[in-house]
């Protein structure tokens, strides 16, 4: 038999059936959201934006549902070894003997001060550091991230770029305000004023929130992204790759006409020359390499005052090619796995490179592909139990 008892020693704060809000983020691989969660007798219910926080932009749909990943009955919870439950002891006791020169750690991209500095010490020792996730793009130079500010942008092209959607980046609260052209409350004499509004080219792949937000969307198939950027960077006398034929240029629009294509090339381009240092051109983390290449090329000629490169400590981490790399040749014999990516599903050939692998621990939420694929499955604690800080490039 089993009996409900009340407190003994009431919990401080807690006045069962009385919310208790706290001030939290959830971390991603663009920094980190800035939320208040709303929490019942300790457990979590409810997430809401910050807006107290300077970084806030409100909270997207994965944010929203992030919660339910809290109570799902899905989540691992015990340690396995060879698809069999064992205990922490015999996962210590395998520890025990690792040569730490020989060991990689793969984490998330997301931006972590505390976990930097542990996995620094951990490389002086001679670990191989790694991150990883599938959809969120390495940067051009390594060590470095883009700061975007909306607030100075006049007129901005995306390249497949979902920023008010699933690719946060820079602050869409900024981003909206010069949508409104004047004064926030509307009521004053003459405050909607066309000049100082922004306004949005975008080229995308399929509908999205941003692409419902522009003054002119073109869809396109994923493979002529790269085509439109070259385009729109020759106008400004950049060099890229051949020039297309008028027939693939037809093709962008269902009546088949250059003209259109031309007129719609011409606008965006003109647009952008006019603004200047107003002007800003974005690339999403689904675009290639060339892609991303194209659009900074086009910010650097216009002289973008809206985006900017900082330093990071994201630096010291490589990528999962050079893993890949080092486990075929046999630098590397043991792989500790701590991203919140499946690697093994959704990065091709990685499965084949990680069985050379002598032991491989998973740590996550569930058991998915990368945590069968290992020796070692460990369960990871959900972000809303458990304590660490994120940080956002500046």
């Amino acid at each position: 038999e089993s009996y409900l008892v009340p407190y003994v020693d009431s919990v401080e704060w807690i006045v069962p059936g009385r919310p208790l809000l706290y001030a939290t983020s959830r971390p991603c691989g663009t920094g980190a959201v800035p939320m208040v969660v709303t929490t019942h007798e300790g457990r979590p219910t409810k997430l809401e934006p910050n807006t107290d926080h300077p970084d806030s932009a409100g909270t997207d749909a994965i944010t929203q549902a992030s919660v339910l990943d809290l109570y799902s009955p899905a989540r691992s919870q015990k340690v396995i070894k060879g698809g069999k439950t064992a205990t922490k002891g015999e996962l210590k006791e395998a520890l025990a003997g690792w040569d730490l020169s020989k060991t990689a750690l793969v984490f998330g991209e997301d931006d972590s001060p505390t976990r930097n500095r542990l996995a620094k010490a951990l490389y002086l020792k001679g670990a191989t550091l790694i991150s990883y996730e599938p959809l969120v793009a390495k940067p051009l130079n390594k060590g470095t991230a883009d700061v975007v500010d909306f607030s100075k942008a006049k007129r901005i092209l995306s390249l497949d770029c979902d920023f008010l959607g699933t690719e946060t980046i820079g602050n869409s609260r900024e981003f909206s305000k010069r949508r409104q052209g004047g004064n926030a409350n509307y009521d004053q004499k003459g405050d909607i004023d066309p000049d100082k509004m922004n306004r949005l080219y975008q080229v995308e792949t399929q509908f999205s929130l941003t692409g419902g937000m522009a003054d002119h969307r073109l869809r396109v198939a994923p493979s002529r992204v790269a085509l439109i950027a070259g385009e729109i960077a020759r106008s400004f006398g950049i060099k890229v790759g051949e020039m297309p034929s008028d027939e693939v240029k037809a093709s962008f629009f269902p009546e088949g006409s250059v003209d259109d294509f031309n007129l719609w090339i011409g606008a965006c381009t003109a647009d952008l020359e006019l603004a200047g240092s107003g002007a800003l051109v974005l690339a999403g983390s689904r675009q290639t390499k060339e892609v991303r290449q194209i659009a900074a090329a086009i910010n650097a000629k216009l002289k973008s005052a809206a985006i900017k490169s900082v330093k990071t400590d994201l630096g010291q981490y490589g990528s999962l090619a050079d893993l890949t790399e080092r486990l075929e040749s046999g630098a590397v014999k043991n792989v500790v796995l701590l991203t919140p990516a499946d690697p093994v599903f959704d990065a091709d050939g990685f499965a084949s490179a990680l069985a050379k692998a002598e032991t491989t621990i998973h740590w996550g939420l569930r058991n998915n592909a990368t945590a069968w694929a290992g020796d070692w499955h460990v369960p990871a604690a959900h972000y809303l139990e458990s304590w660490g800080d994120w940080a956002r490039p500046e």
